[in-house]
């Protein structure tokens, strides 16, 4: 029998359904991908409150062609899921909705005005069981890591405005407030897919090693990829845009430090990492989510 899920308040953009009898969940939803990872995380806890533990998943991203995340991405990881299933339904009392102007705000699990109150109790089983990174896109990471030469002793900065200043409407910080967590001595991988910021970090003559990945292309209109892609692309440009998008979230998240701008991609990197650790996200009004203890050695 499939029945059809609805979430408390609303339904936030999708479509869910949930096959009893082939223990199979089915994810549909628009957005971007940091969206959908970080609001696929929640959904997955609405259903083990409900005593719903999928065995077999789909997430389709409408925004990429219907791209499915459990095709070549994530996989579940059974020998994990009693793990997830134990967890007393208790440690969701801070899960929660609403619609404060940050993506840290958002979908639950305790994220709220520092990195200390992100309740990992819950979230590596959850991660552990149901986002597991395939073969294929560990593959694809490493073959990008070959290309850079990649250095884990380096910081990873991910900056962009693009949507983010309409999604964000007061406060999104200039770049130069990373300044004082860059050093002038270390690596420092760039990515953006923002041309006028990427023509900003190249004005800082004072730091010598900054490296601009070119892998997602610039975009020329303040939107994201995604909608570009929706609009405009096709499967095969979806699947590419996808998977650069994934290895790079992989590369940031195994370098020493991470300084991130106001959105859902900043939260996927410390999922990735299961950590905070010399970790900088900037939220709006230039509030600082942040490690505490961030060093520059």
């Amino acid at each position: 029998m499939v029945e059809r899920i609805h979430l408390p308040y609303q339904d936030y953009g999708g479509i869910y359904y949930w096959d009893r009898e082939k223990d199979y969940f089915s994810f549909e939803r628009h957005y971007g991908f940091g969206s959908n990872f970080c609001f696929l995380m929640t959904v997955l806890a609405i259903l083990k409150n409900r005593n719903i533990y999928p065995k077999k998943m789909s997430a389709y991203l409408t925004n990429y062609k219907n791209y499915n995340l459990f095709d070549k991405i994530f996989y579940i990881n059974l020998n994990k899921l009693e793990e997830w299933t134990t967890i007393s339904n208790k440690d969701f009392d801070n899960l929660y909705f609403n619609t404060k102007n940050s993506t840290l705000h958002q979908y639950g699990f305790g994220f709220g005005d520092k990195s200390s109150d992100v309740n990992f109790k819950i979230l590596k089983p959850l991660l552990d069981t149901y986002f597991c990174l395939t073969p294929i896109i560990m593959r694809h990471a490493e073959n990008l890591m070959k290309e850079i030469n990649f250095n884990p002793e380096s910081i990873f900065v991910w900056w962009r405005k693009t949507d983010k200043t309409t999604e964000v409407l007061n406060g999104y910080p200039e770049l130069k407030v990373i300044k004082k967590y860059l050093s002038t001595d270390r690596l420092i991988y760039f990515q953006s897919d923002d041309k006028e910021i990427i023509n900003e970090v190249l004005s800082y003559t004072e730091f010598k090693n900054i490296r601009i990945l070119n892998v997602l292309p610039p975009c020329n209109e303040n939107v994201g990829a995604h909608e570009i892609i929706y609009r405009e692309g096709t499967s095969h440009e979806a699947e590419k845009h996808i998977l650069n998008l994934v290895a790079l979230i992989i590369i940031a998240s195994k370098c020493s430090h991470f300084i991130g701008y106001p959105g859902s991609i900043s939260n996927v990197i410390c999922m990735f990492k299961k950590s905070f650790k010399n970790t900088v996200i900037f939220k709006p009004f230039n509030e600082l989510y942040t490690d505490s203890e961030y060093q520059i050695l």
